[in-house]
């Protein structure tokens, strides 16, 4: 006795101000449980995840040090002290900076302690010192340890260190797995199986047929291994075996028991624990299945939060097929069985199992539960007939979040009156209201605008009940109409921002208005995934929804390529016996069924059934598709097809439909090489539809378009002029890089070519000045130049070259800049400046420039000199004289002959003569060289008959073969 006391004297002096001091961290705290052994004390951190941690024992201390910040709730040790754990010091960890957190547990110098993980819990036992053998045997006789050791390993860990506690333990969790963890652990009540999520799931747990079954609404699979390794060593109590089973979208799994045995569930943070012992036992929180007054006669409704999702699936034991709906609130099942006419409600230690007895049951899960009735109404008994008959006329009636048929009987239930006098109705009601019931009145109003397509009006009311809460844009109710509303408003990417609030997910009703919303959006595999999740609601629904919603998803259906859901619901249409125009809608698209199965005649037909709708949108769309495949058929030529679609182009406006009949037109005007046609259409649909997701793709096939035209080689079939001014007109589709570079340079050597040097001119300048830098910019700018030169312009060309020096650049590139400025320099008669820049300037070009030079500047020695050294050893050659070599021999004769040198002119005659007295320039060669003399007049004549035409024509033909898009060098 004097020992407890001083037990719970040192509890109270030690745990007390540190238990203070971590109640003012705002963090969840982990919570932490007890639990007295005969041979040992345990505490359990319930972690959220898996933790890493270190544990060392010194002294009096077992200190566990874990790597993250943590906040503890001790209030359990606090008011029922362990035996073998004197207290608890939890302080930060400095050596982490404060980012980690030390437990510093303070027992008897002399204990023993041993440790692992369950799930995401840690388990620490502390041994008292007297019981040292006993701990090795109490070791063996516990369940394994569910940690990623093996038992083995964790009973010789437990026995090392009763002998030597010196050495630290670590535990630090293997990288994550795609496996979900599930332990075992034993004790002498039973066993308890955790879940390890590391994420919110609701989950169903009931028994039937000897067999254990748990559901979770995520689909993982699960780490059996743990309860597979207790089986084998007989430490899994009543259980057997383990196995999981096929449940889409869910992770369900069987456990084989043997007895009798009770089930209790609960959910400590993420981690599910389900615990078995014998005996009967009954849920925490038992639910409670009552009847209501449906739409569709009495139904049985089962309050409950956080419903989740629907599983139906086959028990192999019994062989039937049983609908289970888990749920996210713990410890809520049923007790026993409840049995109606039409289906039993089987005992559960957590969700609902439904075991249907009848055909056509309909269950339907809302926020506040689930609602099971009947197409037929549900089959009651004769004694259950008063039950129904009070519910008629008191009992509460299963409401839905979104009820348009409630909805446009405004505020009064069951009236209804003409719209428009129930609209005046509730507007006075509105002007006489005071403040406190005014936001009722406004909600009515809202609702039933909503409910009867007045989707402005309702908007409107809704921004009136924002402006004056602005807290009830958070409600759920809100969310519901405001979807709706947005929806109706063709607003379904706003419409779907509302609905998809996952709290909304347990009104099955709901996920039928997602469906719609993301089937308005485009987003057709989103709306078939909300359609599956909410087929259940289908039954709450009046025609004209049913309509809609079939369509829709007959629709997506379509544009995911998944024909058979498709079928259905064209199938479900057709026997609805629809009429004018939604019969219309169900034509075109049994028409785009027929035409996924090669039928193209049946969808012919329908498409042309289709087009004689009154909906103008529905015409349009049928009269687009009917187009297409008529041509795709051969059946209507491509100029048929480009009338048909520019006659379109003008039905329908402001959508996606009007983009796609733009794209098509666009193409057909690309078939038919009309470029500008084809782009001035792709433009006009991208403008129109900026925001659009789809407009990347129009702007990528005017990219493609323009690169065939002006990389490929398609502008060459245009005149030069025509294909400029596309070039122009789109020149903002010019790629970026090199692509965008070389299509500018190929269109400037096509202008060249005809002679349109000043267009390219003006299209290399914007090159030089907006798109290059560096030795790029400098070899273009020097071809830059040599257009200016063609065009006359020696002094841009001077300004070109000034204006891009670099101060370094490859021999190449500068040897071409320095030619080019020589010419230009020469053109501008500045003869000498043009001689000292090519002074470091050697080979055969260079050398053809100073004979240009030497002959405009009249220095006949050099001239005779440098045309020496251009003909070289030719006359050894018999072959004839080209025309450029001609002109330089000319040129050598005129100079010798102006230098009197008779010797020189002789032995050019011998040498020359005879290759070419056939061809150009024989009678002048023949006249210069002649032995007798030319006079000197005569020299005079010739030189000004051939001086400037000689000079001019060799450079600009060499400059003009260069920008020849056949085989020209300029870029």
């Amino acid at each position: 006795m004097a020992r407890l006391f001083l037990v719970l004297l040192i509890w109270g002096i030690w745990f007390a101000p540190h238990q203070a001091v971590f109640a003012q961290d705002d963090t969840a705290a982990i919570s932490v449980r007890r639990g007295e052994h005969p041979a040992y004390s345990r505490v359990v951190f319930d972690f959220l995840q898996v933790p890493q941690y270190q544990i060392t024992k010194a002294g009096d201390r077992i200190r566990l040090q874990f790597t993250q910040s943590h906040v503890f709730d001790f209030s359990v040790l606090r008011n029922d002290p362990l035996a073998h754990i004197m207290a608890i010091e939890a302080r930060a960890d400095d050596d982490q900076n404060g980012s980690g957190t030390i437990l510093d547990i303070m027992v008897n110098p002399q204990s023993s302690f041993r440790h692992f993980l369950s799930g995401a819990s840690l388990v620490l036992d502390v041994f008292p010192a007297q019981n040292a053998e006993g701990i090795r045997a109490e070791a063996a006789a516990e369940p394994a340890p569910p940690s990623q050791n093996s038992p083995q390993e964790m009973r010789s860990v437990a026995a090392e260190q009763g002998a030597s506690n010196s050495s630290p333990l670590s535990y630090r969790p293997e990288a994550s797995s795609d496996l979900l963890p599930l332990s075992l652990v034993k004790d002498a009540d039973g066993i308890e199986l955790a879940f390890g999520w590391q994420k919110g799931t609701t989950a169903a747990v009931f028994l039937r047929s000897g067999w254990l079954w748990t559901i979770f609404e995520d689909s993982r699979r699960v780490d059996l291994s743990a309860v597979e390794r207790s089986v084998a060593e007989g430490n899994s109590g009543p259980l057997r075996s383990a196995e999981q089973m096929d449940a889409q979208g869910f992770t369900a799994l069987r456990f084989d028991l043997v007895g009798s045995v009770g089930l209790s569930v609960r959910r400590t943070g993420q981690i599910w624990r389900v615990r078995i012992v014998s005996g009967a036992s009954a849920p925490a929180r038992e639910l409670t299945p009552v009847r209501q007054a449906g739409a569709q006669g009495t139904v049985i409704f089962v309050a409950a939060d956080e419903v989740g999702g629907r599983l139906s699936l086959v028990d192999p034991a019994v062989g039937d097929r049983l609908s289970v709906i888990p749920l996210g609130d713990d410890g809520r099942g049923l007790a026993q069985d409840h049995q109606y006419v039409d289906f039993h409600l089987l005992p559960s230690a957590q969700g609902l199992v439904i075991d249907p007895v009848a055909d056509g049951l309909q269950i339907v899960r809302f926020a506040t539960g689930v609602s099971i009735g009947s197409q037929r109404g549900l089959a009651i008994s004769g004694s259950e007939l008063a039950a129904r008959m009070g519910a008629a006329r008191g009992g509460t009636v299963v409401s839905r979040m979104i009820d348009l048929e409630a909805w446009r009987q405004g505020a009064h239930e069951g009236t209804k009156a003409d719209y428009t006098a129930r609209e005046q109705q509730m507007l006075v009601d509105l002007s006489l209201a005071d403040a406190a019931s005014r936001k009722s009145v406004r909600w009515d109003l809202a609702r039933f605008y909503a409910g009867h397509g007045a989707y402005p009006e309702a908007y409107a009311m809704l921004a009136l009940l924002a402006d004056t809460d602005p807290e009830i844009k958070n409600t759920l109710q809100w969310k519901a109409v405001s979807g709706v509303v947005l929806l109706g408003l063709n607003r379904p990417l706003e419409a779907l921002t509302a609905l998809l609030d996952p709290k909304l997910d347990a009104e099955s009703d709901l996920w039928l208005w997602r469906a719609l919303a993301a089937n308005h959006a485009e987003r057709h595999a989103l709306a078939l995934d909300y359609f599956r999740r909410g087929t259940e609601a289908l039954a709450l629904h009046d025609r004209p929804f049913l309509a809609k919603i079939h369509l829709a998803i007959a629709q997506s259906a379509l544009a995911e390529k998944a024909y058979d859901l498709a079928s259905g619901q064209i199938t479900s249409l057709q026997n609805m016996g629809l009429s004018g125009n939604q019969a219309l809608a169900v034509d075109y698209l049994y028409g785009q069924l027929a035409q996924s199965r090669g039928d193209i005649a049946t969808a012919r037909a329908r498409y042309q059934d289709a087009a004689s709708a009154r909906d103008r949108h529905l015409s349009t769309k049928a009269r687009l598709q009917l187009a297409r495949l008529e041509y795709g058929e051969g059946n209507i030529s491509i100029s048929e097809a480009t009338a048909r679609l520019e006659r379109l182009r003008f039905a329908w406006r402001g959508d996606r439909l009007e983009m796609d009949v733009l794209e098509t037109l666009a193409d057909l005007y690309r078939q038919q090489e009309q470029y500008r046609q084809a782009l001035l259409t792709l433009q006009l649909a991208a403008s129109a539809f900026a925001t659009d997701a789809q407009s990347r793709d129009l702007a990528a096939q005017m990219s493609a378009i323009f690169s065939r035209l002006f990389l490929d080689g398609a502008a060459d079939k245009l005149p030069p002029l025509e294909a400029l001014g596309l070039f122009y007109d789109f020149s903002e589709l010019t790629p970026l890089g090199s692509s965008g570079d070389r299509m500018i340079r190929h269109l400037v050597e096509r202008l060249v070519s005809v002679d349109l040097v000043d267009r390219a001119a003006e299209l290399l300048e914007h090159q030089v000045s907006y798109r290059l830098e560096g030795s790029a910019q400098a070899l273009v700018a020097a071809q830059l130049g040599k257009i200016y030169l063609l065009d006359s312009r020696p002094e841009e060309t001077l300004r070109i070259m000034r204006a891009t020096r670099q101060p370094i650049l490859p021999d190449d590139v500068l040897k071409q800049r320095t030619l080019v400025s020589a010419r230009a320099l020469s053109e501008l008669k500045r003869y000498e400046e043009a001689l000292v820049l090519l002074e470091n300037t050697s080979g055969r070009e260079a050398d053809q420039l100073r004979a240009d030079i030497y002959w405009a500047s009249q220095d006949w020695p050099a001239l005779a000199a440098i045309s020496d050294r251009l003909l070289g050893n030719r006359w050894r050659n018999d072959a004839p004289l080209a025309l450029p070599e001609r002109e330089i021999l000319i040129r050598q004769a005129l100079a010798l002959s102006f230098n009197d040198a008779r010797e020189r002119l002789a032995q050019l005659r011998s040498r020359y003569r005879p290759l070419i007295m056939e061809g150009d320039y024989a009678g002048v060669f023949d006249l210069l060289t002649s032995p007798s003399g030319t006079p000197a007049g005569e020299l005079g004549r010739i030189a000004g008959e051939l001086g400037g035409v000689d000079q001019f024509r060799s450079f600009l033909s060499a400059y003009r073969a260069e920008f020849t898009p056949t085989g020209g060098t300029a870029f």
